[in-house]
């Protein structure tokens, strides 16, 4: 697919006033669809394969939407800290909808983990896979926990935390066991 045809049949998805869930896989087709504004009817938005320099240009397109379930993930390279970072403070807490938040092999910083635990109250679904939280950011998350009345998955696979992560953890299920499900996979302990 080149450019232009991306551009027509982004145009033509943007303008479907009944669309309410979106699948992409194609990077043209995500440069293309997140060069303005989404929907107020779009709820749902999956994108794989994305090129880490888009993160930008998606954060901008759905700054302040009403956006319920957002699952993205990048090419290799992921994006920058900083831009993450910026993606998560900023544009995160414009969308009060957001119920399901699913982001896969980012690097998070002490900082950005802590404004994802401000919005966990408000999830249903929580998927951080292979993002490398360790104990810091396990904690933090955990900490949220008293107040996620909603939370019924948490998905932490892969956080190379050592036997403190994997503890709080533990203890948070024996307290504050709400969940209908919870991955944690290849909890890859460090010594």
């Amino acid at each position: 697919m080149d450019g232009e045809c991306a551009v027509i049949i982004a145009d033509a998805l943007k303008n479907c006033k009944t669309l309410q869930s979106i699948v992409l896989h194609d990077c043209i087709l995500h440069q293309a669809f997140f060069q303005n504004n989404i929907s107020d009817t779009l709820k749902s938005i999956v994108a794989t394969g994305i090129q880490a320099s888009y993160l930008p240009l998606i954060s901008n397109s759905i700054l302040n939407s009403s956006l319920q379930s957002l699952k993205l993930q990048f090419q290799y390279p992921s994006p920058s800290e900083d831009i993450v970072n910026e993606f998560i403070c900023s544009c995160l807490p414009t969308l009060p909808q957001l119920r399901k938040l699913e982001l896969a092999h980012l690097t998070l910083s002490t900082r950005t983990i802590k404004f994802i635990s401000n919005i966990l109250p408000q999830l249903y679904e929580l998927s951080l896979e292979s993002n490398e939280l360790e104990d810091v950011g396990i904690i933090s998350l955990v900490l949220q926990l008293p107040e996620c009345h909603h939370l019924h998955a948490l998905r932490l696979d892969n956080q190379g935390c050592t036997d403190i992560g994997a503890i709080s953890i533990v203890q948070a299920i024996k307290e504050y066991c709400i969940w209908v499900e919870i991955e944690l996979a290849l909890m890859v302990l460090k010594p």
